[in-house]
């Protein structure tokens, strides 16, 4: 993967806690201490990311896992 190092940039984490891989081989990352899920393609290239601090829908307090479904 051609994840970066520590920080809040994309493709940078800050603990990183959680990954799992979806049917079409991409990679999500729940980034714990940037309150954010990450999301890169099967080569490592940043697709998406979501979430930021709180309490509430679409919002994380230290993410520290992450599943994925068929859909």
């Amino acid at each position: 993967m051609k994840w970066g190092g520590p920080g809040t940039e994309v493709g940078q984490f800050n603990s990183p806690t959680g990954i799992a891989v979806d049917s079409a081989a991409n990679v999500y990352a729940a980034d714990s201490r940037n309150y954010r899920i990450q999301k890169f393609d099967s080569n490592g290239n940043f697709l998406a990311k979501w979430g930021t601090r709180g309490a509430g829908e679409g919002l994380f307090d230290l993410p520290s896992g992450i599943d994925v479904d068929s859909a």
